[in-house]
C-alpha cells in the first residue's frame, strides 16, 4: 500500500503537518523505520501537548494524536498507530537515548577519507613503469620460484587504468588480458583499489587501534564490501565473477597519509578454481607535475587456487611522471639567416612478404635483468633486393620487443625460452612496419649452449621462440638470426 504527499493533504489529518517526518508517517509497518531514521537523525518535532513523554518529549503526544486520526480510516492504519504509540509512550520509549557525539575514531576516519579524497581527485593524469616478477609454488610448504618478469607502462587517465609496452608511445583502452596473454596478472593496484575504498560508499569500516612500524604510529581500520556493492572482478580462463572483498588500511598518525592498503576477495565461485586473492599496496609521496601525491610504490598480489597452489606477482612502480600532450612555444626573435635546405622527410614503405632478413641482435637477452616487454634492436646484415632493386639497405635498424621469457625444467637442467617479435624497420630515407617469422639461428655461436627454434605458432604471428640449454643461457650482442617477412596481422601484404 503506497502513501503519497497527495494522501497526506487529503486525509483525515487537518491541518496538514509541516514536519517531513509526519508527511512520511505512512499507514504501513514501514512507518516504524521512518520513525527510527527520524530519531537517529535527531530531528525535532515541536508540539504544545506536554502530556505524553517519550524520546522527543512533548512531541510524542502530537505524533500519537496524528497516528490515532489515521487509525480511524482502516484496520491496517489502526495497527500502525497502535504500534507507534506503544513505542512512544510504553516501556520501549525509555530505552531510547539522546543522540551521542561521534567517537574519536569515527571523526578520524572521516578526516582520513577526506584527506585521501583530496589526494585522489586532485591527481593529474600520470604514468609509471611497472616491473612485475611472477612466481609460483605448488604448496605453502615450498618456496616460490620465479618463472618470468614483465615490464609495462601503466597510466591513470580520467580515472581509468591503461597499459602499454615500454617505448610504444601510446596507451590503448583494452583489457590487460589481451596485452599480456598468459600467466597470472591483475589490475587495480595502481589506482582503482584505493578509489573503491576511499571514494565510494560501498565499504563499512571498523577501527582496529594503533600499531607502530619503523618508529611510526599508524591507525588501522578494517573494512568490508558486500558482493552486491562490489565491482571487483575475478577471472580465470574464460570464466569470471564479481565478488565481495574485505581488508584493512594503515594511515599515518600525524599526516593521515595512507601507508598500506590490503584487499582480500571473498566467496569466489568454485567454477573459477580460485580459493582467494590478496593484494597489498604500499604508498609514499611522489612528485607529479607541480605537486606531491600519494602513489603506490610497490604491490604484492597472491592468488591461491583450490588445490593449495599459489601464484604471486611482486610489482614495483618507478619513473612516475605526468601524462599529458606537450607543446613547444618559442619566444625568440625570428632569424634573418636563410635556413639550410631541410632533408626530405623519411618515406613510409610497404615491406613485402617472403624477404629474408639476416639480423644481428644489438640488445643482449638473458633471464636476469631482462623482462617481457623490454624493447630490442637488431641490425640488418644484408642488402635485401626485390626484382633486382635494393628495398631494404644493409645497416637498417629493426625494432621489436621481448614477448616471452621463462624457464622450464629439462633433462639436464633448466631451459631458457625466449620469444622475440620484430615489428618495425628504419633506415635513412625510409621506415615501415613488418611482420616476420624466425627461420634459423647460428647453433654454434654460443659456446656450451644448445639452441632450438620452435615451429611457427599460428596463435603468435610475427614471433619467434628459441630454447637455450647448457652453460650459457643468453643471447649476446651480435647473435645472428635469419627471419622471413610474412603477411601482416591484418592480412595485408607487406
Amino acid at each position: 500500500m503506497g502513501f503519497s504527499k497527495e494522501h497526506a493533504q487529503n486525509g483525515a489529518c487537518s491541518p496538514r503537518p509541516k514536519s517531513k517526518f509526519l508527511i512520511r508517517f505512512v499507514p504501513r509497518f514501514a512507518a516504524l523505520c521512518a520513525f527510527e531514521e527520524h530519531a537517529q537523525n535527531g530531528a525535532a518535532v515541536r508540539s504544545a501537548n506536554p502530556r505524553v513523554s517519550g524520546p522527543f518529549g512533548g512531541a510524542d503526544g502530537a505524533l500519537c494524536a496524528f497516528a490515532t486520526r489515521w487509525a480511524q480510516t482502516g484496520s491496517l492504519r489502526a495497527l500502525c498507530a497502535g504500534l507507534v504509540c506503544s513505542l512512544l509512550t510504553g516501556p520501549a520509549a525509555a530505552q531510547y537515548e539522546p543522540l551521542k557525539p561521534m567517537s574519536d575514531d569515527t571523526i578520524r576516519l572521516a578526516r582520513i577519507r577526506s584527506h585521501m579524497s583530496i589526494n585522489l581527485t586532485g591527481l593529474p593524469n600520470y604514468t609509471c613503469l611497472q616491473t612485475i616478477e611472477r612466481s609460483r609454488r605448488r604448496a605453502r610448504s615450498r618456496k616460490f620460484e620465479l618463472y618470468d618478469t614483465l615490464r609495462m607502462e601503466v597510466a591513470l587517465v580520467s580515472g581509468k587504468e591503461l597499459f602499454s609496452w615500454p617505448g610504444s608511445g601510446k596507451f590503448e583502452d583494452r583489457d590487460i588480458h589481451e596485452l599480456v596473454g598468459s600467466g597470472t596478472f591483475g589490475n587495480g593496484n595502481f589506482a582503482i583499489h584505493s578509489r573503491s575504498v576511499f571514494l565510494s560508499n560501498a565499504p563499512t569500516f571498523q577501527y582496529d587501534g594503533v600499531r607502530e612500524e619503523q618508529g611510526r604510529k599508524l591507525f588501522r581500520y578494517s573494512y568490508d564490501v558486500p558482493q552486491m556493492l562490489s565491482g571487483y572482478r575475478v577471472r580465470s580462463g574464460d570464466k569470471e565473477a564479481i565478488v565481495a572483498y574485505h581488508g584493512y588500511f594503515l594511515a599515518d598518525e600525524e599526516s593521515l597519509d595512507l601507508v598500506r592498503l590490503e584487499v582480500v576477495t571473498d566467496e569466489i565461485p568454485p567454477a573459477l578454481q580460485i580459493a582467494t586473492t590478496t593484494s597489498t599496496m604500499h604508498y609514499a609521496r611522489v612528485r607529479i607535475g607541480s605537486g606531491e601525491f600519494l602513489l603506490p610504490q610497490s604491490s604484492l598480489l597472491t592468488i591461491t587456487d583450490i588445490t593449495g597452489g599459489e601464484s604471486q606477482n611482486r610489482i614495483e612502480f618507478t619513473g612516475c611522471r605526468q601524462y599529458a600532450t606537450e607543446s613547444f612555444v618559442s619566444f625568440a626573435e625570428p632569424s634573418t639567416v636563410e635556413p639550410a635546405a631541410a632533408a626530405p622527410p623519411p618515406q613510409h614503405i610497404d615491406v613485402a612478404s617472403g624477404l629474408l632478413l639476416e639480423l644481428y641482435l644489438q640488445t643482449p637477452v638473458k633471464f636476469s635483468g631482462t623482462a617481457i616487454g623490454d624493447p630490442i634492436n637488431a641490425l640488418l646484415g644484408n642488402n635485401v633486393r626485390r626484382d633486382g632493386k635494393v628495398v631494404l639497405p644493409k645497416g637498417a635498424v629493426v625494432k621489436g620487443r621481448i614477448t616471452g621469457l621463462s624457464k622450464t625444467p629439462g633433462r639436464n637442467g633448466e631451459i631458457l625460452n625466449i620469444t622475440l617479435l620484430f615489428s618495425e624497420i628504419e633506415f635513412q630515407g625510409g621506415f615501415g612496419s613488418l611482420s616476420a617469422e624466425l627461420v634459423e639461428v647460428t647453433p654454434n655461436a654460443l659456446a656450451g649452449t644448445r639452441v632450438a627454434v620452435w615451429p611457427r605458432n599460428p596463435e603468435q604471428p610475427g614471433q619467434g621462440t628459441l630454447s637455450l640449454s647448457g652453460n650459457r643461457q643468453e643471447l649476446s650482442k651480435g647473435y645472428r638470426m635469419l627471419w622471413r617477412t610474412q603477411t601482416s596481422y591484418s592480412g595485408e601484404k607487406k
